[in-house]
């Protein structure tokens, strides 16, 4: 898949990021990204048209072709593998059930167990049935450890201390005992084709299908981030190289406004005005916030505004019918869409349309870029004998 930008101007209105009120914000942030289609309704203002502008009229453009990028092999191990494999084992819950036998670091058991404080049980300090992975260090220094060698079935009591610094000040420092049964152990299983098979929901029966697809979705994954770290780099030499003079003023109003349509359909369904918002959730004051908004806007801009003027510099501002709705249907997808006619619907198409000639232009400066791999560190490991073995079957 084609990686692209989605920036503010198609993705949504930026939001603001007050550092005096960091929590709030940020439950608020959230809040907002999930509000519900009756707030969205709820606006003050018409807005009408994105407005257009010349980007090459605010920009200075710099060098954006030959930017030097070194990036990492796309390289996915048998440990990776085998780490994955472990992980849907754990989804599933498909461990194999030990009941005999001794505790084993590395092991998941499981455990009843009763904390006491002078013979008093403390809080906190009791469960039944928890699962524990020994060596993760979960529980305080020594409780784990002395789990190992202990016999499945077994009652055991293992005297401790609580570390000085423990959060629980009636427990920091404290001498207990802990009363643990081992009911029993997970073990992780041999990799097999019914292992396989539970653990891909009925997709694979066979391990070697099953840990090639692994591989290859592994290494799908490492390129998606690859290509989004070189689209951050190149972004970050593009904001040193090029020079954002000024805004255009039509599209800063635009935005704010579009904020402000935002914020106070999401105050309204909660009953407040606006001003009652940003005091409540940003700690600022009306004219704080209008300030802010405007910087926050302005700040959002400027990565559209480079984008836009290289793609005027290079003539990539024109898209054809066959490129916009191409670049329609990705989006649609990228974002969930069942379609991209109900993406469009959505959308405004100066929207859509301004960020498909930022893709074009980040385009441009990667095909343009002095892009350089580098030799892996070591040599390939050899394949994992559990898998070498598994993929034969």
């Amino acid at each position: 898949m084609k990686k692209r930008i989605l920036v503010a101007v198609l993705t949504g209105v930026m939001l603001l990021s007050v550092s005096a009120a960091a929590e709030e914000t940020e439950a608020v942030t959230e809040a907002v990204e999930a509000i519900s289609e009756e707030a969205e309704e709820v606006t003050l203002e018409e807005l009408g048209e994105r407005p257009s502008y010349t980007a090459l009229d605010y920009v200075t453009v710099g060098e954006y072709k030959d930017l030097p990028i070194e990036l990492e092999p796309v390289v996915v191990t048998d440990e990776e593998v085998m780490e994955e494999v472990e992980y849907q084992v754990a989804m599933h819950d498909a461990y194999d059930i030990i009941t005999d036998g001794t505790v084993e670091m590395g092991d998941i058991a499981n455990i009843d167990y009763e904390g006491k404080k002078d013979d008093v049980a403390f809080d906190g300090g009791t469960a039944q049935g928890y699962d524990l992975e020994i060596g993760s260090g979960t529980f305080i220094p020594g409780f784990e450890e002395g789990l190992v060698g202990v016999e499945i079935g077994e009652t055991v009591d293992i005297p401790l201390t609580f570390p000085e610094d423990y959060y629980s000040e009636e427990l920091a420092g404290a001498e207990v005992v802990f009363t643990v049964t081992v009911n029993s152990v997970k073990q992780m299983p041999e990799i097999s084709s019914e292992l396989v098979n539970t653990i891909s929901d009925g997709m694979y029966s066979t391990t070697e299908a099953y840990l090639a697809n692994l591989k290859t979705t592994l290494e799908e994954q490492k390129q998606q981030a690859q290509d989004s770290t070189v689209n951050n780099e190149l972004m970050t030499q593009l904001y040193n190289t090029c020079v954002v003079n000024s805004y255009p003023e039509d599209l800063v109003d635009y935005s704010v406004k579009e904020m402000n349509n935002y914020y106070t359909g999401f105050a309204q369904s909660y009953g407040m005005t606006l001003e009652d918002f940003v005091l409540q959730y940003f700690g600022m004051d009306i004219d704080t916030y209008n300030t802010e908004a405007e910087a926050a806007v302005k700040s959002s801009l400027e990565q559209e505004l480079i984008l836009a003027a290289v793609a005027e510099t290079e003539g990539l501002t024109d898209l054809s019918d066959e490129e916009y709705e191409q670049g329609c249907s990705e989006y649609a997808e990228d974002l969930g869409y069942p379609s991209a006619d109900d993406f469009k619907a959505d959308y405004d198409e100066s929207k859509i349309r301004a960020s498909l000639v930022m893709d074009k232009a980040m385009q441009f400066v990667k095909d343009n870029a002095m892009i350089t791999i580098l030799e892996p560190e070591t040599e390939t490991e050899e394949p994992q004998e559990a898998i070498t073995e598994a993929a034969t079957e």
